[in-house]
């Protein structure tokens, strides 16, 4: 894992078309780390074939609980098999997750980076 100079993580995504993709990050700040408590916060995250593209491939959220936060500092993602299937047929693609604490309205870009998509074999 590594960290862009404005301290976005950068981590790539390997997800197969048409199969669940779970994946979790937990944010952590200061010396030691302690986790960031994202009670009352919100995420959005667009999954785009390009970063200059104007339409979104898949938009996760808290909204829709594709995203969930929690108290400890979990950031938990799930996109359903459903989904990633609407995927078929893109190779590449890349990610990132805007982060908003509602009651100061404070937003932090945490993480992107690319999406490296890969066939369903199994069709039925």
């Amino acid at each position: 894992m590594s960290f862009s100079p404005d301290g976005q993580m950068q981590t790539t995504w390997h997800i197969r078309v048409g199969s669940t993709f779970r994946k979790r990050y937990v944010w952590s700040t200061g010396t030691p780390p302690a986790p960031v408590d994202l009670t009352g916060w919100t995420a959005e995250e667009h999954i785009r074939a390009k970063e200059s593209d104007a339409a979104y491939l898949i938009k996760l959220s808290t909204a829709d609980e594709t995203i969930k936060l929690g108290a400890d500092g979990g950031i938990d993602i799930e996109l359903p098999f459903e989904v990633t299937a609407t995927l078929a047929g893109v190779k590449k693609a890349v990610v990132d997750m805007e982060l908003t604490q509602t009651a100061s309205r404070f937003r932090r870009n945490l993480l992107g980076g690319p999406v490296v998509l890969y066939g369903e074999r199994t069709r039925g």
